[in-house]
């Protein structure tokens, strides 16, 4: 019923745990996986790997990256996180770049990184303008894109609120940027 890989990355993800809130908080720690034992510099390197293998279960993907936007508050800015978040936001699952949005937002405002926090809530708009994009990623997208207050997003909302067949999530997020 589940595959190798959703059994590492639960491995890997009590092991973080272990890390963040065990006796050895901050040491190197290592996991097993179908290629056998490695053991990595960092946590944030640690889940990243297992995040970006090809198997590995959506849910614990987007698990893994809130455990990373938790990572970023407790332990500050770290590049290996800000590139795994950065490159979830390509993932075709139904939540990953949502939450990955919601990590990248929250460490840069936490940051005062405004120059970061606008290139987010610019993706965040992209996302939002892409009728293919999952609807939770829209609504998360879209509610990020509009702490921005650009134009161009207030845009995006009135349109949205013009369209009767806009789901009343999404319609509901687009009243409230477009105030």
């Amino acid at each position: 019923m589940f595959s190798g890989v959703f059994f590492c990355a639960l491995a890997a993800l009590i092991g973080m745990w272990h890390i963040t809130c065990g006796d050895n908080k901050g040491k190197s720690s290592g996991y097993m996986d179908s290629a056998g034992l490695y053991t990595l510099n960092t946590k944030s390197v640690e889940v990243k790997k297992v995040a970006n293998l090809p198997g590995t279960d959506p849910v614990v993907r987007d698990y893994i990256m809130q455990h990373l936007g938790h990572l970023w508050e407790q332990n500050g800015a770290n590049k290996e996180i800000d590139i795994a978040l950065w490159r979830a936001l390509d993932s075709q699952d139904e939540t990953t770049p949502g939450t990955a949005l919601i990590a990248l937002s929250d460490g840069y405002s936490r940051d005062y990184n405004d120059r970061a926090l606008v290139r987010v809530q610019q993706r965040a708009l992209a996302l939002a303008q892409n009728s293919d994009t999952p609807l939770a990623v829209r609504v998360t997208a879209l509610s990020i894109a509009g702490e921005g207050g650009s134009a161009e997003v207030k845009t995006l909302a009135e349109n949205l609120l013009q369209k009767p067949e806009t789901p009343v999530i999404l319609r509901k997020v687009a009243e409230a940027v477009a105030r």
